[in-house]
């Protein structure tokens, strides 16, 4: 990593999220011989006054973090004057250059401004060597990963002349660690610079492959796991039914690489990967780019991988209609990998639900008949596919209430089977299959099938992934899995043990990731889920699991635990790694450093007026130490920091060259400029994002939402808040009844479904027709947004599904015509 990636890191650390920079007027060189002269004048104000909306507005020169920095200190403004002079000390030593007469009295100022800067600092070198020791004794007693993890953790203490050896283990530990995070960014390359293709056979696919080595392995070794479910799935467990030649998965580096090889004319700009029969092949491309993270490229590859199976069985002389071609390939999009990188036995898929509950309440879209009916092989509409989904998981995950026996399944092999042997009718078999009498439900008729799947989808399926009971829902049938698992081990009746605990398995890890969510761990569940996976003699993931448990009892945040319950705990660790003794140095050692950072925040706080430096001391502290207790204290100094207004933001307006949109249709007008968007469609949606604009973690989209013209009761005009070239939007606007709509707007097929989101309240007073109100959205990382429409009361909306790592604002507009006037996104730490 070079030095200038480590100096990024830092300001990412303390600064928040990060944007396209500015261009030419960034490095103005007129704007730098007029603080040169000025700093000769010692005219600090002026200086002050001068730098603050330029670095406001993106600034990051050190020339002028140096000059605001002395000017701050100058005029008595000491807290944020050392945050400027820190980041220009630590520029340099990133570096690893020797010190120079400039850059000691950049420290010297530093100092003077800050009493606690010369602790702080050797605060954070005595993190370094305390993990550094503690790397050397993991990597003795065989724990790798565990020293990959220390070491990422202090990646940014470490220069390349001092820390040249350190810097190379790290490099050799992450190509050597198989089960890479796959959501992590790839190795530093050159803007726009091509990968070359690596190719990898894994035990059931060949890769071909512009990713790093490594990466192309952890995805050849998740296609491995995944592919038992296929089988299971598609051959009823019988891998000798399996095609033998294994099949490609060709992935490119970007969506225009991949779509180079596109064998049909106009690709949908929502296309994320295809299967080819003829070449037994996946395509798709690498997603991090586009949004951040290789998860929509592990969903298409879920999905699209799966149609190999499907291509196999209609060899034999049968095809497959759309909805089960289709709808069990959708089935897939809901595994997950878990924390040990194995993939869980899919869940709902997200989307797919949030698509079809959003359909059948408000009657949009096809029906369940027609969706049967549609007895063509291959694909179909792309309302269509969430009905698709629905059916083949209903046939999939529906479980009888007594046995808990997957009833539905031997009906589906059974169709499956027929169907792609001997073509036929899709209705006429799907009646003389699933509703012959003595099926699971008891159905006579069609209507009394669909009646009870869409009750089931409303009623069983949706309250587990959406509203306020999934939580109890979820863990409520945690123990009754656990429970009838106890029961199949000793009766060996109904389903087996460990089928039993794989779906408790499923569901902790819904709770511990997307509802309590990985920032925010309860302990009991952490326990929970580490003694399912004990049962399961998954002990890597195990151990890891009680490690977070105990370091919340460590850290005091788990004040029910027991002594006993937490000896008892430490003991199963040490069942589990029989070389514990470094693991426990680890522990001691991060408890240590905790209490420093707890007295180092209490000098900061006895010498007052300190908020912003105290608030990016336990920024830093949290990152580096993992602790769940100095981010909540960090919060709560960002808070104060911004309460005495000292907390720097950084503010850009909505504009830039290059606008990009999902959808297909031609606008009625689209123009942009530095003070205005606007859009304009005449009986359909229609929104752009701009790609020079990117954001991570949290900021605020506002401005004056003007609606124009012919405000209908189908229009909507209003804002979005997160987009991605590939995937879904979320919108925030005003419909045509004034009141607030905040849509998710996803690619599904050829097509964009936009789904309003329920929201908990609304504006107290709906607007009128010629309202144009300012509005402000603040949206933050962990998928919620506060709203705030003129002066009405805020409102806070908690989104269903994840936000994208990196998101493009920009504008929507449905039957209407929308003007985005002096529209800013301000950034915040």
């Amino acid at each position: 990593m070079s030095w200038k990636s480590r100096f990024l890191f830092l300001a990412l650390v303390v600064g928040g999220s990060w944007f396209t920079p500015r261009s030419a007027a960034a490095l103005n060189e007129d704007l730098k011989a007029l603080i040169d002269t000025r700093i000769q004048a010692e005219e600090w104000q002026a200086i002050a006054d001068q730098l603050a909306p330029e670095i406001k507005s993106g600034l990051e020169d050190d020339w002028a973090l140096e000059a605001y920095g002395l000017a701050l200190k100058e005029i008595g403004r000491a807290d944020e004057a050392a945050f400027y002079l820190d980041r220009v000390v630590r520029g340099f030593d990133a570096t690893g250059a020797k010190a120079t007469k400039e850059s000691r009295l950049n420290e010297r100022a530093l100092f003077e401004v800050d009493p606690v800067a010369k602790g702080r600092i050797g605060y954070f070198n005595r993190v370094r060597r305390y993990y550094l020791e503690c790397v050397g004794r993991l990597i003795e007693d065989g724990h790798n990963g565990l020293a990959l993890d220390l070491l990422e953790r202090i990646e940014w203490l470490l220069n390349p002349n001092e820390h040249a050896a350190e810097l190379t283990l790290l490099e050799e530990l992450r190509n050597a660690d198989k089960d890479i995070d796959l959501e992590a960014a790839a190795a530093e390359e050159e803007a726009g610079a091509k990968r070359a293709v690596y190719t990898y056979e894994s035990e059931h696919y060949i890769l071909e492959c512009n990713l790093e080595p490594e990466v192309t392995e952890a995805v050849g070794t998740t296609m491995d796991d995944i592919y038992t479910s296929y089988v299971n799935i598609y051959f009823g467990g019988d891998e000798e039914r399996v095609p033998l030649k294994k099949a490609t998965i060709r992935i490119h580096q970007t969506w225009d690489d991949m779509i180079a090889t596109w064998p049909m004319p106009n690709p949908s700009p929502g296309l994320g990967g295809w299967w080819s029969p003829g070449e037994n092949k996946v395509t798709c491309y690498d997603t991090r780019d586009a949004m951040g993270s290789l998860d929509e490229m592990l969903n298409t590859l879920f999905h699209e991988a799966s149609h190999q199976f499907m291509s196999g069985l209609t060899a034999r002389g049968g095809y497959a209609p759309a909805w089960l071609n289709e709808g069990t390939a959708s089935f897939f999009e809901g595994a997950r990998i878990l924390q040990d990188r194995r993939v869980v036995w899919p869940d709902a898929a997200a989307g797919r639900l949030a698509s079809l509950t959003y359909q059948i309440t408000t009657g949009q879209g096809p029906s369940w008949a027609d969706v049967v009916n549609y007895n063509s092989p291959g694909s179909y509409p792309g309302e269509y596919y969430s009905f698709g989904w629905g059916l083949v998981y209903y046939f999939q995950e529906y479980e009888d209430p007594k046995t808990l026996e997957y009833v539905w399944r031997p009906y589906y092999e059974e169709y499956t089977e027929a169907i792609t042997q001997t073509p036929t009718n899709s209705r006429e078999l799907f009646e003389k299959v699933f509703l012959r009498p003595g099926n699971p439900g008891g159905f006579r008729t069609f209507d009394e099938f669909q009646e009870s799947l869409t009750k089931w989808i409303l009623d069983e399926i949706k309250p587990l992934h959406q509203g306020p009971d999934s939580r109890k829902l979820r863990l409520d049938r945690v123990e009754r899995y656990i429970q009838a698992a106890d029961l199949a081990k000793e009766r060996h009746i109904g389903p087996g043990e460990d089928e039993l605990l794989g779906r408790a398995l499923r569901d902790l890890d819904f709770v511990r990731t997307r509802i309590d969510t990985e920032k925010d761990p309860i302990a009991e569940v952490l326990v929970r889920q580490s003694q399912v996976l004990g049962r399961l003699k998954r002990e890597g993931a195990e151990a890891w699991l009680i490690q977070k448990a105990l370091d919340l009892a460590d850290n005091g945040e788990w004040e029910a635990v027991t002594d006993e319950l937490y000896d008892s705990l430490n003991s199963r660790l040490g069942e589990i790694n029989k070389l514990y003794r470094s693991m426990s140095l680890v522990r001691n050692r991060t408890r240590a450093l905790k209490r420093d950072a707890d007295k180092m925040l209490e000098e900061y706080a006895d010498e007052g007026n300190f908020a912003l430096r105290a608030y990016t001391f336990a920024t830093e502290a949290a990152s580096t130490l993992r602790d769940p207790a100095l981010r909540m204290t960090a919060a709560d100094l960002r808070s104060e920091a911004a309460r005495r207004g000292v907390l720097p933001t950084t503010i850009i307006p909505l504009d830039g060259d290059n606008w990009v949109t999902i959808y297909t249709s031609d606008d009625n007008d689209f123009t942009h400029n530095a003070t205005e968007v606007i859009l304009e469609r005449r009986g359909s949606p229609g929104g752009h994002i701009c790609e020079d604009l990117i954001f991570t973690g949290q900021y605020e989209v506002r401005g004056k939402l003007m609606r124009e013209g012919n405000v209908a009761r189908s229009t909507t005009n209003g804002i979005v808040v997160a987009g991605t070239k590939r995937d879904a939007w979320t919108v925030v606007g005003i419909n045509g009844r004034g009141q607030l709509s905040v849509l998710s707007c996803t690619l599904e097929g050829g097509g964009v479904t936009s789904s309003p989101l329920p929201l908990d309240q609304d504006l107290e007073r709906a607007l009128e027709n010629n309202e144009n109100p300012k509005i402000a959205v603040l949206v933050r990382p962990e998928g919620s947004l506060r709203i705030q429409v003129d002066d009405q009361p805020p409102i806070e909306v908690l989104l269903p599904y994840d936000l994208p790592k990196r998101s493009h604002p920009g504008i929507f507009t449905k039957s209407g015509r929308t003007r985005l006037l002096d529209f800013v996104i301000e950034v915040y730490p």
